[in-house]
């Protein structure tokens, strides 16, 4: 594993998508054969072609609606049901894809970027609230070192800091963005704006956006590209 994840808005990926797997078991052989057997146990699909490869599928959305999209432990695929992956939580990710099309051609691309994160950090923890240039009622994905856009191959900023998620709650409470990291790491069969003890919605945001004009971006603050809603918006 890179240490990369991707976020798909689109139905169809294109070629560069493909299976793959990660390593779930890792046997220490003796000394004397200096080597190491790693065991492939759960699928999941790969791009080893954009911006030098790496990137694992771990997020498919259908509309710009995220927060009813719901996580579980099946393998994320270019073509399959929206869902989050809820097994690869512990994965040290440096980079985060976000892509959109407006239509199943993978040419129809209209946004397509990542953040390159000052450090890694393990997917569970994607999402941070006052550090990482995120203030403390301002819940996003932090740490930002710089964005690059992948339509034109280039870094559009590396003065951006915090990509603005949505509504704050407190840490641990187990609502919007902190049920997000939540859902990164276990099955949420309703999507991160329900609690996972209840029923009732209690969140209507969940935002990924960047801008190259301000350090912070989401719907109330200045913002380049936004793909997701913000108070029912």
């Amino acid at each position: 594993m890179s240490g990369k994840s991707l976020m798909n808005n689109t139905n169809n990926i294109g070629p560069s998508m493909l299976p793959c797997g990660t390593p779930d078991v890792t046997e220490d052989q003796p000394e004397a054969t200096q080597s190491t057997t790693t065991l492939w146990v759960r699928p999941i699909w790969c791009d080893m072609k954009t911006d030098g490869g790496g990137w694992i599928l771990i997020g498919r959305k259908n509309s710009s609606v995220t927060w009813t999209v719901p996580s579980n432990s099946n393998p994320v695929e270019p073509f399959g049901e929206p869902h989050w992956s809820s097994s690869l939580g512990d994965a040290p990710i440096l980079d985060f894809r976000v892509q959109m099309a407006t239509q199943e051609d993978f040419g129809a691309t209209r946004a397509h970027w990542f953040f390159r994160l000052h450090n890694k950090r393990p997917l569970k923890n994607l999402l941070v609230v006052n550090e990482g240039g995120c203030g403390r009622l301002s819940p996003g994905i932090g740490d930002v070192s710089y964005v690059k856009d992948l339509q034109t191959g280039k870094i559009v900023t590396t003065k951006f800091r915090c990509s603005h998620f949505g509504t704050y709650y407190p840490k641990s409470s187990k609502y919007g963005w902190d049920m997000m990291n939540f859902c990164l790491e276990k099955p949420c069969p309703l999507g991160f704006a329900f609690h996972h003890k209840y029923s009732d919605q209690i969140d209507y945001s969940g935002a990924f956006s960047y801008s190259t004009s301000s350090s912070t971006s989401g719907f109330t603050h200045d913002s380049t590209s936004f793909v997701g809603c913000d108070n029912r918006k």
